[in-house]
């Protein structure tokens, strides 16, 4: 989904929950191991490819929800989708409140 004002279907209200959300997005270039903040996730993948990045999200969205809100939960893409290869790019999913951003 586009939370963008600029980039909205033409005639439909901008969804509410794109102005609050608190998602935060950190990664690592390729060959590095220095964290950054990011501000776009783009994925280049086939629709196979995305029917099983949902599926695991939908896992991460059971197993998550059914823990304590304020715990601290992960789930990562590798663990769940044995046919991954240290040369694919790896996802994870946090959950919970930190004490401090990650770094």
């Amino acid at each position: 989904m586009v939370c963008q004002a600029n980039a909205w279907l033409p005639g439909y209200p901008m969804p509410r929950f794109c102005e609050v959300i608190g998602i935060k997005a950190y990664g690592y270039e390729k060959n590095s191991d220095v964290l950054r903040d990011l501000s776009e996730i783009s994925f280049h993948c086939d629709v196979e490819e995305v029917k099983k990045i949902v599926m695991f999200l939908v896992r991460v969205v059971k197993e998550h929800g059914a823990a304590d809100p304020k715990s601290l939960c992960y789930s990562t893409y590798p663990d769940w989708d044995k046919a991954w290869t240290k040369e694919s790019p790896d996802l994870m999913i946090i959950t919970g409140e930190f004490e401090d951003e990650p770094r």
